[in-house]
């Protein structure tokens, strides 16, 4: 788990194989039933590769972390405060998170 965020590490300091160990940890994270914080990893994978410049692969991410949050009913993780939901709005406009929060 904790190579998820060397991963966002790496990928901030320009090394290429940061978001590659970030898919890779989340992987392992699925095969194993390791859910904690799934939303928030995702949010720091779309961030990567956002960065990295690949951004119709964070649009991806960003729509599946919306997804799982939305079937988890883990709204936390959509929480303005968190960097991931303001590029969650950049990306895909503020009404994205907005059509999964309870009202």
């Amino acid at each position: 788990m904790l190579r998820l965020p060397l991963g966002w590490a790496l990928t901030y300091s320009r090394r290429r194989e940061g978001i590659s160990d970030m898919k890779n940890s989340l992987d392992e994270l699925r095969q194993s039933r390791t859910n904690i914080r799934l939303p928030l990893h995702l949010g720091l994978l779309a961030q990567a590769q956002h960065h990295a410049g690949q951004r119709e692969d964070a649009v991806d991410t960003l729509r599946t972390m919306v997804a799982v949050v939305e079937h988890r009913r883990e709204y936390v993780y959509l929480n303005s405060a968190l960097p991931a939901t303001h590029l969650l709005h950049e990306l895909l406009g503020p009404e994205s998170a907005e059509t999964v929060l309870p009202e």
